[in-house]
């Protein structure tokens, strides 16, 4: 039986296709990129630069996170990952530091 990503990918058109690689390529971008900062601060920090609506939604910013930082690609993996409000309250300690620097 074949999996329902590649009766997908079968489906597209070949920008769709294309488009799909190159959302791919920039995930896989992201997730290096991530992966060379220290903490969650400098992670929430970057994607608060990459992605200026995790800026005041905090959802997103959460979604985004478990992705991208941590590999979450379903709800259920999200289980035993970081919780939301640290994550909220790290945006929130970005936010201050950055204020305070631009005073």
């Amino acid at each position: 039986m074949r999996g329902e990503e590649e009766v997908k990918t079968e489906r597209m058109t070949p920008v769709g296709r294309m488009l799909e690689r190159v959302e791919q390529l920039e995930a896989e971008k992201i997730r290096r990129d991530l992966a060379k900062l220290k903490n969650n601060t400098e992670k929430v920090g970057y994607l608060m630069d990459r992605f200026p609506g995790t800026v005041s939604d905090n959802n997103l910013l959460c979604v985004l996170f478990w992705r991208y930082a941590e590999g979450a690609r379903t709800l259920n993996e999200v289980i035993g990952k970081t919780k939301a409000d640290s994550i909220i309250r790290t945006r929130q300690l970005v936010e201050k530091k950055r204020r305070e620097t631009e005073a």
